[in-house]
């Protein structure tokens, strides 16, 4: 019996140390393939992974992951799974970086950073044309902030910990995608780039620096991408006229291997390529100050047309790249840009998404005013936007009031004819400025007739001064 014991035991504890490393195995992350699906003109699939005990009462990081040109597809199935062979040069999308560690099961469900243990959601969208989008710098922003609005839309997200990591040209995009307005970049935690493809631009290097964004970018310094792409935009934003609070960070390999992500040592998940951490582990150390805006404004102006003084308008437009718990709009008019009034109130749009607003003022004020827009939350609370100048000629604006005779013995008679609608105030006012005689008239439409008894007034010089909402005109006449 002992020597059964003797033998048996080497055998038990190497089958409990298999269970345990099996075990491991399937505590690792999984891909999950999501064919034909809208997510933007050019992006029609995906893979997700999520941590293995994900739930919605617990919000978790984010990583969206941008491939490279040689990995897209036709939104299939077939497409994502869809691997290199004999004769075929592109590579599929689970042969590289992030996405073949997943799918070799070497990604962990979560990493300790600073303590905390971080299981962040893989979100890797696939574009159906890689070739021709690459150079699409102009609406990269679009794809790539649709892809995170979908995220957020189907995951439970913490918002202080988005992030976006691309190689060759999802370097780009995601280059492009943070830089493209300071609300974009402050809308993730940090980015990461392998050997970005694309262009630079010093616009977009500033407003990542603006929005104080984290930036890690590698790639070999012969590859000809490092010194367009990757070392100008570490430059840029390391010189902006606004510093980050972190400088950008460039690692610069040896060789010219552009694909340095497919071969040892920076194949390897625990490759450091920052000291003491992984690219992952660098990521999810970064954490923006504060939860996304409720609303990221994308877009917002104020446009006059006028073919008559009767078909004057005023037309409000803007547009948002995100919304969460957003209840609705208002729109506020002022003569002189500190006195606003409300004139109109736009709810709301679909959540989790950008949205397009238009709203038209058909009867603007006369000369110049100003248009407020400003934004209320679920719980109430208010944003204002900038106050946007708008101007409409004054040309025959004294023909439409009018007061006579002048001078006048009597009555005098006041006509209105303009746009203005609702109650004025006509008050005579002596050269001393005291108020004198005040009426109050309802203005229902376009043409107003008053007349205003002034025959017990001495003779000389006075002043009527018609006042509405947001209008204010002065007229002298002279008292017989």
């Amino acid at each position: 019996m002992k020597r059964f014991y003797a033998y048996a035991k080497p055998t038990i504890i190497l089958t409990f140390l298999l269970l345990m490393y099996a075990g491991n195995l399937f505590a690792q992350r999984t891909l999950t393939p999501v064919p034909n699906v809208n997510i933007d003109i050019i992006i029609k699939a995906f893979y997700e992974s999520l941590p293995n005990n994900y739930t919605t009462t617990k919000r978790y990081p984010l990583i969206v992951f941008f491939h490279g040109a040689n990995q897209w597809g036709d939104g299939s199935l077939a497409g994502l799974q869809r691997v290199s062979g004999p004769g075929n040069e592109n590579r599929g999308l689970l042969q590289a970086s992030l996405p073949q560690l997943i799918a070799q099961g070497l990604f962990p469900d979560g990493f300790t950073v600073n303590g905390e243990y971080l299981e962040p959601i893989v979100f890797i969208p696939q574009t159906t044309d890689g070739a021709a989008s690459g150079g699409n710098d102009f609406r990269a922003h679009v794809l790539v902030n649709n892809a995170i609005n979908y995220a957020l839309a189907r995951y439970s997200v913490d918002t202080t910990r988005i992030y976006l990591m691309g190689i060759s040209m999802g370097g780009g995009f995601t280059f492009w995608g943070a830089g493209h307005s300071v609300s974009y970049a402050r809308r993730l935690a940090g980015i990461v780039t392998l050997s970005a493809a694309g262009k630079d631009s010093v616009e977009y290097a500033n407003n990542m620096a603006t929005a104080n964004l984290p930036v890690l970018a590698i790639s070999s310094q012969d590859d000809g991408w490092h010194t367009e792409v990757s070392k100008p935009y570490v430059d840029a934003i390391n010189a902006s006229p606004i510093l980050p609070d972190t400088a950008a960070r460039l690692v610069t390999l040896p060789g010219n291997n552009h694909a340095f992500w497919e071969y040892p040592p920076y194949s390897a998940l625990d490759y450091q390529f920052v000291p003491g951490r992984n690219i992952y582990q660098w990521m999810l150390s970064q954490q923006r100050v504060g939860a996304i805006l409720p609303v990221v404004l994308e877009e917002y102006k104020v446009t006059a047309s006028s073919t008559s003084t009767s078909t004057r308008k005023a037309t409000i437009t803007w547009s948002t790249s995100y919304e969460q718990n957003n209840a609705f709009f208002t729109i506020e008019r002022s003569p002189d840009g500190s006195r606003f009034s409300t004139i109109g109130k736009v709810p709301a749009a679909a959540q989790g998404r950008g949205n397009s607003y238009t709203y038209t003022d058909f009867s603007p004020l006369d000369g110049s005013s100003y248009y407020r827009l400003s934004q209320t939350d679920l719980d109430g609370t208010v944003k204002y936007f900038d106050a946007k100048p708008v101007s409409f000629s004054t040309a025959g604006l004294a023909e439409s009031l009018k007061i006579y005779p002048n001078p006048v013995s009597d009555f005098l008679v006041l006509e209105v004819a303009n746009n203005l609608t609702g109650v004025l105030n006509a008050t005579v006012i002596s050269p001393d400025g005291k108020i004198l005689r005040s009426n109050v008239f309802s203005k229902p439409d376009r043409f107003l007739r008053k007349t205003i008894d002034i025959g017990t007034l001495g003779r000389g010089v006075y002043m009527l001064k018609i006042t509405g909402d947001n209008y204010l005109s002065v007229q002298r006449f002279i008292k017989d």
